[in-house]
C-alpha cells in the first residue's frame, strides 16, 4: 500500500525515486525480527542506493549524507550533524526521524531541507500467526509524518508488518473508509508506505 498526497512539481525527485524503491523494489530480509534491526537493515539500503544513483557520494562519503540514529558509536557524529537541519521542535522538545537524508546547500541532488524517513516494525504473534495489531503503528507514523513535513522537502513513513494483512469483517467497510480517510489526510510532502511479509 502506498499512501502520499501527491507528487508536486517541485518535489525531490531522489524523494520520489526512494518511495518507489522502498515500495516496489526492495524487501526486508527474513532475519528482520525487531525495529532496530530493520532500521538497520532500511539505513544500509538506502546508503546503497543513494550510492548507486549519485556517485560523488559513494563509499564513506554517503554516511555523513545519510544518517541513522542506530549508527556505530564511531559514526556517531554524522547523525549529531544532521540534527541542526531536521529536528523538529514541538512544545519544547525536539523530534527527529530515524534515517535523514540532506546536504545543507542543496548540492548532488539532495534536498537542503531534506528527506526524513520513519521505520516501524510490527511483530507478528507467535501464538496467532499473525502480526500484532498495526492500525497504532501505522497511526502513529501518520503523526510523525504530519510534523515532520513542517520542516522537512518530503518525509516518508515505512511500516513493515511482519505477517499478511488481515481480511476486514463482513460488512465492514467503516474500516477501509477510515483508511483512505487517514490517507488523504497527509500533507502533499508526506507519503506513508505499508508493506506486509506473505
Amino acid at each position: 500500500m502506498l499512501a502520499d498526497g501527491g507528487f508536486r512539481e517541485e518535489s525531490c525527485s531522489t524523494a520520489a525515486a526512494l518511495v518507489r524503491h522502498l515500495k516496489d523494489e526492495w524487501t526486508p530480509p527474513s532475519s528482520v525480527k525487531s525495529e532496530k534491526i530493520l532500521d538497520a537493515e532500511v539505513l544500509s539500503e538506502v546508503r546503497r542506493w543513494i550510492s548507486g544513483r549519485i556517485p560523488e557520494i559513494s563509499g564513506p562519503e554517503v554516511k555523513r549524507w545519510v544518517a541513522g540514529h542506530e549508527e556505530e558509536k564511531s559514526e556517531k557524529k554524522w547523525w549529531t550533524q544532521s540534527k541542526q537541519h531536521q529536528v523538529v521542535c514541538l512544545w519544547g522538545a525536539g523530534k527527529t526521524s530515524d534515517l535523514f537524508i540532506y546536504h545543507p546547500e542543496g548540492s548532488f541532488g539532495l534536498p537542503r531541507r531534506g528527506i526524513s524517513l520513519e521505520i516501524k516494525y510490527v511483530s507478528l504473534n507467535e501464538k496467532t500467526g499473525k502480526a500484532a495489531s498495526y492500525a497504532g503503528a501505522i497511526a502513529t507514523t501518520a503523526g510523525q509524518l504530519l510534523a515532520y513535513s513542517i520542516r522537512h522537502e518530503w518525509t516518508i513513513g515505512f511500516v513493515w508488518i511482519d505477517g499478511p494483512q488481515r481480511q476486514s469483517a463482513q460488512g465492514s467497510e467503516a474500516h477501509v473508509e477510515r483508511s483512505e480517510e487517514l490517507v488523504k489526510c497527509l500533507p502533499p510532502n508526506a507519503t506513508l508506505i505499508i508493506r506486509f511479509r506473505g
